[in-house]
């Protein structure tokens, strides 16, 4: 049977996990086409529990050909390096806040990290140059040069939130689940698949940004 992608039996496939009910322990990894139909395949996966063979949809798969077959999730710069990947990074204020700046690494079209930095000239006035600069250096965890000022230009960093956090309401098709404790970290949270949404300084942000609501657990 011809599938409609192109997919065909013996091709090596990666997993490409959607954000609501995607499969997290094949998250990265790679397989081989065992059948194909029209709008999907059987994919045969080396995991860490043995062989294991899923049936996924076109849309949830990337051929990765010359790749050799891996039972481990790769990192987010893993499946940045990989060839067979097309990969971008997107730059550009906070949706939420204009003296921040996100940079966004993405691997055939799907955001996989993300990195928040502030910066500023020293009178407030934002810098988009040292921001994007500043922002890569996070996102990819280079420490090998360091800003202090440039042009006059200082940095400034937010404190970000880090503690744990329960989720108090969540809609049917949230991604997060009621009762459930949640950590975050520098501001960052993540929900049960995986996305990561980021740039919350306190819990007060976190339930004014986000449909889900929370409160906080002491520790």
């Amino acid at each position: 049977m011809k599938n409609n992608a192109g997919f065909k039996v013996g091709d090596k496939v990666g997993y490409l996990c959607p954000k609501a009910g995607g499969l997290e322990s094949l998250k990265g990894l790679r397989g081989t086409i065992k059948f194909v139909n029209d709008i999907g395949a059987e994919v045969e996966f080396k995991t860490d529990k043995g062989v294991k063979t899923y049936a996924l949809a076109n849309r949830d798969m990337i051929k990765m050909n010359n790749a050799s077959i891996i039972s481990k999730p790769m990192t987010p710069r893993e499946k940045a390096n990989d060839k067979d990947n097309v990969w971008a990074i997107s730059i550009m204020p906070a949706p939420f806040d204009r003296e921040r700046t996100v940079a966004d690494l993405i691997v055939n079209g799907r955001i996989v990290d993300t990195a928040t930095v502030n910066r500023w000239h020293d009178g407030d006035e934002y810098d988009v140059g040292v921001a994007a600069y500043e922002a890569v250096k996070k996102l990819f965890g280079i420490k090998d040069k360091t800003v202090g000022k440039i042009d006059d230009m200082a940095t400034k960093e937010p404190e970000w939130f880090n503690g744990k956090v329960v989720c108090t309401y969540a809609s049917i098709l949230s991604p997060f689940t009621k009762g459930k404790i949640y950590r975050v970290t520098d501001g960052v949270l993540t929900d049960d698949d995986g996305s990561r949404y980021h740039g919350f300084k306190n819990v007060v942000e976190i339930n004014e940004r986000m449909n889900p609501q929370f409160i906080e657990v002491a520790e």
